[in-house]
């Protein structure tokens, strides 16, 4: 007889029947999971190394993360015995983790009621989301929070899921492994021993589930096993683990790796380059934990916080001019820092010419050497390049296209006002003459009223039957160069020649600089956003608007940056969410380095309508008179400004203290013929990338380094690269596995081996359709397959008597013709495989 159960009595956990009454440790045991609790303090290790690796890598900011793994793993193991249906068990787990995320989240959020907090977070989560999906630039690292903690979350709930409900341990191997791996691929070398740690005690788990599965069938069969058998299992596995992690870590190694690899690896990075670009773009201030080789100048510049440089040399220059060595541009200014507009790629072949300075007064050619203390794809130019001994790629501003809406009787303010007269005009034309573009007079009013510097595109209509003109500005004379870098990977001290135009304009000869700016230039370098703070306007006046040229006005901002009234530092904070850095750095902080102050001044010179845009690179180092070179160190990575002159182009401003300002005089010194440069990186000993082995392999390939590892091995990244294909062998393995499981749930024994066999069909060319029958299937197979018939109607034998009598058949009985028809398909299917590929072989031979 049925009766009613309570959701009470589906909570309770089956007791185990005993004549005396429990106590409370054996009410504790039965809630413990099959497994036992050791297999769960191994499991919380290898999770809290990982969660280890985020905290020390202080990204960003996570409290609780460590309680955020330990609460979620024990919630499959407090369920493990209590019969209550998994959906259930996994919406409990959700709010208890979303409930979790937040509070510790809030905790973030300072001097404010819980529920303004609340409605703090939501804001600046609303803002946040709100510049991802447009092209702004975000400074805010709450969203960052709640992924971490919801991704510990996630990981410490699913890794104790598979494990004490499935006895599965390879998803929590998998995903750890996957985690701690990428954590580590973004922090210093010396913190890869972590890794090892967990390396340990993932073979600790699986020798310790393996115990466990062991157990019950040796139970089963009678077999007498003790806690003791158990301890002394666990005791061989960390030694033999040990060992191995000692053996491997010691052992030679030689990789090898031929250019194809290094091209395919290369061709694969494409897709994962460009979503590196958006997360610089929104986690932009998170400051690098890795040793990186000089400093990266990305497409996004964002407003940061404090920073930090090495001593050791990046660069050993020689040239006749002191300049300094500009690596990207930037022409949109926000109010969370900077962005480098979209370009177009110009290939600049080895040694060829290329001259960008037509019309340009005042410039001279100076052949430069440059060496780069590391393995580096960027480029660093020294002036307008003409010449480089190697193959470069320069990134050249697109010209803005304009989108003009006729029928509508409104003018768009946002357009340069040339536009905005010829869009009235527009009006008038349409208007008087209605079908224009049909009888042809529209081409000949295009040819006379179209203002110079524009070209037409084409004209669509929009659905509210207005016109829609689409227009594009003109280059101009010279191409507006903004990226510099080189066309591959080259190894560290490669010598590099170049030849630059560089500028040996005077005062005199900006001060008497034309004011007719080329549309291109005020169309990129005087836009602003609309918000602007005021002040930073009315201060900007106050400084120069006396002065009679732009060459003055900017000396009088640049000297007034100089002068004292702000501190050169770099340990500052970040300006805070929704401020205007510049803002921020002017009138709150009056403290910052390069970038701050060579903002500033570029925002203050566009409200004055001179174009103008920030600058990146290096400085020009410290000069040795003696051996005529110049060292330039991480230190000397630098922002500055440069302004536009017409018929003189871009000319460096520097408003930093404590840096000296550029000279356009060359030096007297006739410089050496030769670099002398030691690297930062000795004998040679540099990390490798895999462009670098263009230059040390032939088109065979050849072995890039031979040693024998010593205990500093494991500071090393090279064993990461075959346990990272190892992990990766692992995913396809579990998902390959999980794909041919598909469908077999709930299967009998007898219908599973019979569905499989189906499958394995396959391989042989032959697919079961949904009209046929098992039987007729087999009947097919068995065709192809003459000699294994027998064993093809043992299974759909079997099959046809369980499923018209109801008694299941013995699975032992087919176990053994189950194997002898997947070794045989298999073997043939192998076989037709390398006919296949002689074949193909052979047609190419002819």
């Amino acid at each position: 007889m049925n009766r009613n159960v309570s959701i009470a009595e589906l909570l309770k956990p089956q007791l185990p029947t005993s004549t005396k009454k429990g106590t409370v440790l054996n009410i504790l045991k039965s809630f413990l999971p099959d497994q036992g609790v050791m297999l769960y303090f191994i499991l919380l290790l290898s999770l809290l190394c990982t969660v280890d690796i985020v905290v020390i890598g202080n990204w960003v900011k996570t409290p609780g993360i460590y309680y955020s793994v330990l609460i979620s793993s024990l919630i499959p193991v407090c369920f493990a015995r209590i019969k209550l249906h998994s959906l259930f068990i996994h919406v409990i787990s959700l709010i208890v983790g979303m409930s979790f995320v937040l509070y510790q989240t809030l905790t973030l959020i300072k001097d404010m009621p819980f529920l303004e907090k609340v409605s703090e977070l939501k804001l600046r989560l609303d803002y946040w989301y709100g510049i991802a999906t447009s092209d702004g630039i975000s400074t805010d690292l709450i969203p960052y929070t709640i992924t971490l903690l919801s991704l510990s979350w996630i990981l410490g709930y699913v890794c104790s899921w598979f494990t004490f409900k499935h006895n599965n341990i390879w998803i929590s191997i998998v995903l750890n492994g996957v985690s701690i791996l990428t954590c580590l691929s973004f922090l210093p070398q010396e913190y890869s021993s972590r890794f090892y740690l967990y390396a340990f005690t993932a073979m600790i788990l699986i020798t310790h589930i393996t115990t466990v599965k062991q157990k019950r069938d040796w139970i089963r069969n009678g077999t007498s096993f003790n806690k003791l058998d158990g301890w002394l299992t666990l005791n061989s596995a960390v030694w033999y683990s040990l060992a191995i992690l000692v053996i491997a870590t010691a052992m030679p190694m030689k990789i090898y790796v031929s250019r194809p690899v290094a091209d395919a690896w290369k061709d694969a990075r494409t897709p994962i380059a460009q979503i590196e670009e958006q997360f610089a773009r929104l986690l932009g201030s998170v400051p690098s934990r890795t040793q990186q080789n000089g400093r990266f100048f990305g497409k996004f510049l964002p407003f940061i916080g404090s920073i930090s440089f090495r001593e050791e040399g990046v660069l050993t220059t020689k040239s006749d001019y002191p300049n300094y060595w500009i690596s990207r541009t930037y022409d949109t200014y926000t109010h969370e820092g900077w962005i480098s507009g979209e370009t177009n790629t110009i290939d600049i072949r080895k040694n060829s010419n290329f001259d960008n300075t037509k019309g340009l007064k005042s410039t001279k050619p100076v052949k430069q050497l440059m060496q780069m203390s590391f393995p580096s794809d960027q480029f660093f130019a020294g002036g307008s390049i003409s010449s480089v001994s190697e193959p470069v790629e320069l990134e050249s501003l697109k010209p803005k296209s304009f989108k003009l809406s006729i029928g509508d009787d409104i003018v768009d303010k946002s357009i340069p006002e040339d536009l905005q007269m010829f869009e009235l005009e527009l009006e008038n034309f349409f208007q008087e003459n209605p079908g224009g573009i049909k009888y042809g007079r529209y081409g000949n009013f295009l040819d006379n009223k179209l203002p110079k510097e524009y070209k037409y595109v084409n004209t669509t209509s929009s659905k509210n039957d207005t016109e829609i003109i689409n227009l594009v500005r003109d280059m101009p004379p010279n191409l507006d160069i903004v990226d510099w870098n080189l066309s591959r990977q080259i190894p560290a001290n490669k010598k590099l020649t170049m030849v630059s135009h560089v500028s040996v304009s005077t005062p005199e000869d900006l001060k008497n600089s034309s004011q007719e700016y080329h549309g291109f230039i005020k169309d990129h370098y005087l836009d602003l956003p609309e918000d602007m703070p005021r002040r930073i306007s009315n201060l900007a006046h106050q400084i120069a608007s006396k002065e009679p040229t732009p060459y003055d006005k900017a000396v009088a901002i640049e000297k007034h940056l100089r002068s004292g009234n702000y501190v050169y530092s770099q340990k500052i904070s970040t300006p805070p969410v929704g401020t205007d850095g510049v803002d921020y750095f002017l009138f709150t902080s009056k403290a910052g380095y390069s970038d701050y102050f060579a903002s500033a001044m570029t925002v203050m010179l566009r409200d004055l309508g001179i174009p103008s845009r920030l600058a990146t690179g290096y400085s020009s180092g410290s000069y040795d008179s003696k051996d005529d070179i110049s060292t330039i160190k991480d230190s000397d990575s630098h922002g500055w400004v440069q302004v536009y002159f017409p018929s003189y182009g871009w000319i460096d401003f520097e408003p930093t203290p404590n840096w000296e300002k550029p000279s356009r005089d060359l030096r007297e010194k006739t410089p050496s013929s030769f670099i002398r440069s030691d690297s930062i990186y000795k004998d040679g000993n540099y990390p490798k990338l895999p462009d670098d082995f263009y230059d040390e392999l032939g088109p065979e390939g050849e072995a890039v380094k031979t040693g024998t590892a010593n205990i500093d091995v494991l500071t090393q990244k090279t064993i990461l690269i075959p346990v990272s294909l190892i992990f990766l062998s692992g995913v396809t393995l579990l998902l390959i596995t999980a794909f041919w499981k598909y469908g077999l749930a709930g299967l009998s024994p007898t219908e599973r081996i019979t569905t499989k066999m189906c499958r394995f069909g396959k391989l042989a060319g032959i697919s079961k359709t949904n009209y046929q029958t098992v039987e007729e299937y087999s009947l097919l197979l068995a065709t192809r397959y003459p000699l294994i018939k027998t064993d093809i109607y043992k299974i759909t034998n079997a099959h046809m008597i369980e499923k018209y009598s109801g008694k299941p058949h013995d699975l032992i009985d087919l176990e053994a013709p189950w194997a002898i028809i997947k070794s045989y398909i298999l073997k043939d299917f192998i076989k037709r495989i390398f006919r296949w590929t002689q074949k193909n072989d052979t047609d190419k031979s002819n």
